[in-house]
């Protein structure tokens, strides 16, 4: 699972229906219900995204990521670090198979009716 937002029942519920979570991977700035993640699958491996260990020193997790995807996912999905933002370091996958890109915080879309600045 990336980029844990706020689980309630119906989430959890829905999450297990895919099978077992074994790897929680959370970005840099989207962290703040990765404990609740964590409590529900305590089992499976947490991941941080560069600079979050920092962070959540309340959380243990497995490994920091790096351009190198872990060998849990290495022969499904690739990763590389986004680097030069000034406010953090993106995680970017590809999973190969289904020509996917999963980004977090890098990309994000807003209502240009709202957005001011």
């Amino acid at each position: 699972m990336c980029s844990p937002i706020r689980l309630d029942g119906g989430l959890k519920a829905a999450v297990d229906e895919c099978g077992p979570v074994r790897h929680l991977v959370s970005p840099k700035l989207h962290h703040l219900y990765l404990a609740e993640w964590v409590q529900a699958w305590p089992t499976a491996k947490v991941y941080a995204s560069p600079g979050l260990a920092k962070r959540r020193r309340d959380l243990s997790f497995h490994s920091e990521l790096r351009d190198e995807p872990d060998r849990a996912w290495a022969a499904d999905i690739d990763q590389v670090i986004f680097h030069g933002s000034f406010a953090m370091e993106e995680v970017v996958f590809f999973h190969r198979a289904s020509r996917t890109a999963i980004v977090t915080d890098l990309v994000q879309r807003f209502d240009p009716a709202t957005l001011r600045g």
